[in-house]
């Protein structure tokens, strides 16, 4: 890349699109576990059409793949990786646990031994194994979406040797990252054809908490990165045209041909939206530094929001079902605040120390 290419590949709107991510996934989980009645609305599908966590998993191999590039170092690397993580996550696990003693929540059965396994997973990158004593506190999995920050530890892990055993010819990038897309596509499309069939078996379940099954989505987003000058060349600044047009296919396909919206998405809608994500990021691009003034609370916003939205089925029991408004500002509001404090005074700080970071934490700088 020139220094032009490069000044506009930093210059974007992805700390934007990954907080409308974050708040569509937040608004999807609250409706659905609060039973709000819009499950055959056209505005609840309007909100699935663009899913957050395929989106999350395009944007991080983009930027995680040029972040690798910039600074091959595996130990810088790690520890660059590590902060934007782990910090977060551990504040977040002992923020959960305060909301459910603070709830009431009497912890039946509960056994030190299985609270250690439990919080050693939460605490590194086992987030599926939920403990039985946390069965009756709202939908007994205290904080199901971090399965995806257990997908994203692999991805990063992964990622060197992808560029050591694939990408290390430039002639041969393209061609090879193209093998690998068909290659974990069609492990996507079993894995959803057959879900029904499997869903029940344990290793079915393991698979589905592996990398392999959402891997094609990241090395399409690497692929946009490697060829980021031909992108930016036909897709900047159309964000907005190709915004509508992706809406009218997606509404298209799921009227006509009852095609699933959501995280399941198909490739269908899934090579369409890498581009309109790609797009909206190099649209107007200054919308992103005017709106957040470089903070980034969408993470926080993501592991954040399960345990809020527990809590609240706990407490509010049938209340919740009569006042599902209600219910759903309370989860966004409480949700954003949390992420707010995390982000000045766990991440911010953390990534502040990262090692020769792409897009580095300005310092100094009021919010």
């Amino acid at each position: 890349m020139t220094k032009s290419n490069i000044d506009q590949f930093r210059i974007n709107n992805f700390d934007l699109l990954r907080l409308i991510a974050a708040l569509q996934v937040v608004f999807g989980h609250s409706i659905e576990l609060t039973d709000l009645s819009l499950e055959g609305n056209y505005f609840f599908q309007f909100i699935h059409a663009i899913p957050g966590v395929p989106l999350f998993f395009f944007i991080s191999g983009f930027l995680i793949s040029k972040s690798y590039e910039v600074n091959p170092n595996i130990k810088n690397y790690a520890i660059n990786r590590g902060l934007r993580i782990f910090p977060g996550l551990w504040f977040c696990f002992i923020i959960s646990i305060m909301l459910v003693y603070l709830s009431g929540y009497n912890f039946p059965n509960f056994s030190l031994r299985e609270f250690s396994y439990w919080s050693i997973g939460q605490l590194s990158f086992i987030h599926f194994y939920h403990p039985e004593f946390m069965n009756d506190f709202g939908i007994g999995v205290l904080n199901g979406s971090l399965w995806t920050i257990g997908i994203e530890l692999q991805f990063y892990i992964i990622t060197p040797f992808i560029y050591h055993f694939f990408l290390g010819n430039e002639k041969k990038t393209n061609r090879n990252l193209f093998i690998l897309i068909i290659i974990f596509l069609f492990i996507n499309f079993w894995f959803y054809h057959f879900r029904a069939d499997y869903k029940e078996l344990l290793w079915y379940k393991l698979l589905g908490v592996t990398f392999t099954p959402y891997f094609y989505m990241f090395l399409v987003g690497v692929f946009f990165q490697k060829n980021f000058c031909y992108f930016y060349k036909y897709l900047n600044n159309k964000g907005i045209m190709l915004f509508f047009l992706y809406i009218g296919y997606a509404f298209i396909l799921y009227c006509l041909l009852n095609v699933k919206l959501g995280n399941g998405i198909g490739p269908w809608l899934f090579f369409p939206l890498a581009c309109l994500v790609f797009s909206l990021a190099y649209s107007s691009v200054n919308c992103s530094k005017k709106l957040l003034r470089h903070q980034d609370i969408s993470y926080g916003i993501y592991i954040y929001h399960m345990p809020i939205v527990n809590t609240a089925i706990y407490l509010f029991s049938d209340w919740r079902f009569s006042n599902e408004i209600y219910t759903v500002t309370i989860i966004m509001i409480s949700t954003i605040l949390f992420a707010t404090f995390s982000w000045f005074f766990i991440e911010k700080t953390s990534l502040a120390v990262k090692k020769k970071a792409f897009f580095p934490i300005e310092k100094n700088k009021s919010p």
